[in-house]
């Protein structure tokens, strides 16, 4: 007899042990194959932030094939506040505006990319998403948190030509990238721009170059995500550009005076009987006081000879 007491009890304790195990392995199984809802982007450690107007991409399965389902947002993760019987509004759900309503595909699945509402844009505040239909329902597993707004920040506010600037940022989806740009007021090109990544934070820094022959003005910075344009944040007049020193136009110099030549007064030669207006006259003078001379001496002459002739006769 008490050999076939303990065997009873051991065969109901093996019973337990299995019932146990059962229910263990079947329980997770069911789990998985009710409705599930999951925001698969943006990802950040499982969860997901952002702005108004980040784009989204929420996924469901286990959804009746062919049913319509309404989408809604609330940041109440109840469970039992998922669903469409009754008001939506005293439930705490949000009808999600910008895509109101998914079809599920045949296999029980639905994929809906949009943009997050502005009508769900409470900073700080972690948002689920439900999706339902008439007695299916589905709360998804992770959140969708809104960001406080972007935010630039610019120093020196007041630079010279071909000096720097450091552009700051915050409250940026980790990691995305950002286009940074110095504009003027004229809708020209940029004078000075860079792309950047966020860091995990949300924060970046970046410094910008700018140009010598920039004008002296005042500048816009504007920051905006490449791959989410409406994601943007510009000051206007951030930046004020002055003419650098160096670049100051050169002084004119002045011609030096030019030296006036002294007029040294003309010394009046004397004038002379060869190049007076009266040479003529002087030489003429000059020939008959030679021609006298010459029969002068011409007349001595003969009187030299006739002396000595006739001294010998």
């Amino acid at each position: 007899m008490l050999k076939l007491i303990i065997r009873r009890l051991a065969l109901t304790l093996w019973c337990l042990l299995a019932c146990t195990i059962f229910l263990h392995l079947v329980a997770p199984q069911a789990k998985a194959d009710g409705p599930q809802v999951k925001i698969t982007q943006p990802s950040v450690n499982g969860n997901a932030i952002g702005h108004p107007g980040t784009k989204v991409t929420i996924t469901g399965s286990g959804f009746p094939a062919g049913n319509t389902l309404n989408l809604y947002t609330t940041p109440n993760g109840d469970p039992g506040k998922c669903t469409v019987n009754g008001d939506p509004a005293a439930n705490g759900l949000i009808s999600f505006a910008t895509n109101p309503t998914v079809m599920v595909q045949g296999d029980s699945t639905f994929t809906v990319t949009a943009t997050w509402p502005d009508n769900a844009a409470t900073s700080t505040t972690a948002y689920y998403v439900c999706a339902a239909t008439q007695g299916v329902q589905g709360l998804s597993s992770n959140t969708f948190t809104v960001a406080q707004p972007v935010a630039i920040n610019v120093t020196p506010t007041s630079v010279a030509q071909g000096d720097q600037v450091t552009v700051n940022g915050t409250n940026w989806l980790p990691p995305q990238q950002l286009n940074v740009s110095i504009l003027a007021g004229d809708g020209s090109a940029p004078i000075a721009s860079n792309v950047v990544m966020s860091g995990p934070d949300g924060t970046f820094s970046t410094i910008l170059a700018i140009p010598g022959n920039a004008g002296a003005a005042s500048y816009a910075v504007r920051v905006y995500a490449t791959n989410e344009t409406s994601m943007t944040a510009t000051q206007n007049n951030a930046l004020t550009v002055t003419q650098s020193a160096t670049a100051a136009p050169t002084p004119t110099v002045a011609p030096s005076p030019t030296a006036t030549a002294t007029t040294q007064p003309t010394e009046t030669p004397t004038p002379s009987t060869a190049t007076t207006g009266g040479s003529g006259s002087a030489s003429m003078v000059t020939f008959f006081i030679y021609f006298l001379g010459g029969i002068g001496t011409l007349f001595v002459l003969i009187g030299v000879i006739v002396f000595i002739v006739y001294s010998h006769a």
